[in-house]
């Protein structure tokens, strides 16, 4: 016998659903009509689904949500860094390859959400296969090199990179376009097993302001960035162009919307890397900290 599949049925006593109002207070005059024509447009999505599809949909939804521990859920809702932008799915054989190379928990973030854009696009989640020559490049010659497995596995819209050691943790930050790199000792945890707790804390713990770039008068510009030049694409990043490397300004108008590896690439060949104080380190060493 054939199997007949019939369109979703659409109850004709499901009530219909209006949009909230949204404020307009941030929108420029110009935006009203553009806005007021997509929420119709959502509206009459919303009302042309079945009933079957929006509970499926919901239920989607609140599945993901419990896949969430307590700290993701902070940075993606309290911290307002959700929802996930331009995800790119990560494989199943990619899970497995870094499953004891980084903690269990990035793994169920990369699963749940894939390598991701948060914050509109200001920090992305990576991939630390697309990352590993700017990764080579960046310490070579360095103090760091080959004393860890390293992986990139975040980075800021203007190129600061995060980087995991399999024995030291979030232990490095490379800030590219003033080519600094900044040590943090977190040896300690990691000797306890706690990998997965310094990955908690290090979304829930993540500042926008931190991530951002402030220009000559110190006003953030990653906003002003996104309406200049547009949003980030996972594989693009804003950088400087003169780089600051090589004397340029950190303003607005010297921004450009770059492929963010190659533009890593290039930063990696322009000056001297400077290695700044571990200031746990130091206050250990000197015996202020135990």
């Amino acid at each position: 016998m054939g199997i007949h599949w019939s369109a979703p049925t659409r109850w004709a006593c499901s009530p219909r659903k209006a949009l909230p109002c949204f404020s307009t207070q941030k929108l420029a005059a110009s935006k009203y009509k553009e806005m007021d024509r997509q929420l119709k447009g959502q509206e009459q999505g919303l009302n042309d689904m079945s009933v079957q599809e929006y509970l499926g949909a919901r239920t989607g939804a609140l599945q993901m949500i419990k896949m969430l521990d307590e700290d993701f859920e902070y940075f993606y809702e309290k911290k307002g860094f959700g929802p996930a932008v331009d995800a790119q799915p990560v494989p199943k054989s990619k899970l497995e390859n870094y499953r004891g190379k980084v903690p269990d928990r990035l793994l169920e973030y990369w699963q749940a959400y894939g390598f991701a854009g948060y914050g509109g696009g200001l920090f992305w989640m990576t991939d630390p296969d697309d990352y590993s020559e700017v990764l080579n490049a960046w310490l070579y010659a360095t103090e760091f090199y080959g004393t860890d497995n390293y992986y990139v596995i975040g980075r800021s819209a203007f190129g600061d990179l995060t980087l995991w050691g399999t024995k030291t943790g979030p232990s490095l930050t490379i800030d590219c376009p003033w080519a600094m790199i900044f040590p943090d000792d977190n040896a300690a945890w990691m000797s306890e097993g706690k990998g997965d707790l310094l990955i908690s804390t290090w979304l829930s713990g993540m500042q926008a302001d931190g991530l951002d770039q402030t220009d000559e008068r110190d006003v953030p510009l990653f906003d002003r960035a996104e309406k200049l030049l547009g949003p980030l694409a996972h594989d693009e990043m804003y950088g400087f162009v003169p780089a600051l490397a090589l004397g340029g300004s950190c303003r607005l108008d010297h921004l450009k919307k770059v492929k963010a590896v190659e533009h890593l690439m290039l930063l990696a060949q322009l000056g001297e890397r400077r290695i700044m104080v571990d200031i746990v380190k130091e206050a250990k060493d000197r015996g202020l900290w135990k």
